[in-house]
């Protein structure tokens, strides 16, 4: 995982050597001898306060503050200790998309959000949030939106409901960009979808 905040530093996580952080030419690492729970970094993000939030496999989460660090993991709230995704929401909320379904962290304090009937209780592949505040969240049921506190399906009766979505991405004229699993790449505009695919020019769906 890659991140460049906004003082510039670059933040670079591997999967077996812990977080390292380069600011101008120097460079500061971070494992679990500074207090990571793991090594195995999956996901980097920084929030809107300048906090950097890294997801881990079997770690749970580590907040870093400065060089502060501090861990979040089941006996915090989470509902698995591998967290895939992370996104942040306008009303300052940080989600966690993990291998067993979604958090939620706010005021310092993680729960597991009843968001009606769709709410996963699997592996979260993709959280992202649209340049209108939206919540999106993918995985193998499909892609669904944040609708005030409940998660709905994104255009309803399409093919977004029976692929396994593992990214999603908003380009500058609005149009959302949906990665498959196994399905190929899908367009989103204007409430009208495209395909494409291996026939389309892709080498793989």
């Amino acid at each position: 995982a890659l991140l460049v905040d906004r003082q510039a530093r670059l933040w670079a996580g591997t999967s077996r050597g812990g977080l390292s952080r380069l600011d101008g030419e120097s460079w500061d690492h971070f494992d679990q001898r500074d207090g990571m729970i793991s090594d195995e970094v999956l996901v980097l993000r920084e929030d809107s306060t300048g906090r950097i939030w890294v997801g881990l496999e079997e770690g749970g989460v580590a907040m870093i503050e400065g060089d502060h660090i501090r861990n979040f993991t089941t006996a915090d709230g989470l509902v698995h200790n591998t967290v895939l995704c992370i996104a942040e929401t306008p009303d300052g909320a940080i989600w966690f998309g993990t291998s067993n379904g979604l958090n939620r962290w706010k005021d310092g304090r993680i729960t597991s959000p009843n968001l009606g009937s769709r709410t996963p209780a699997r592996q979260i592949l993709d959280l992202n949030t649209r340049k209108d505040g939206t919540l999106l969240v993918g995985g193998d049921f499909g892609l669904l939106q944040l609708e005030g506190d409940t998660l709905v399906e994104v255009l309803p009766g399409s093919r977004l409901g029976t692929q396994a979505v593992s990214s999603t991405f908003e380009d500058s004229q609005g149009a959302l960009w949906i990665g498959a699993v196994s399905g190929g790449l899908m367009r989103l505009h204007d409430g009208r979808l495209e395909h494409l695919g291996v026939e389309h020019g892709l080498p793989h769906n």
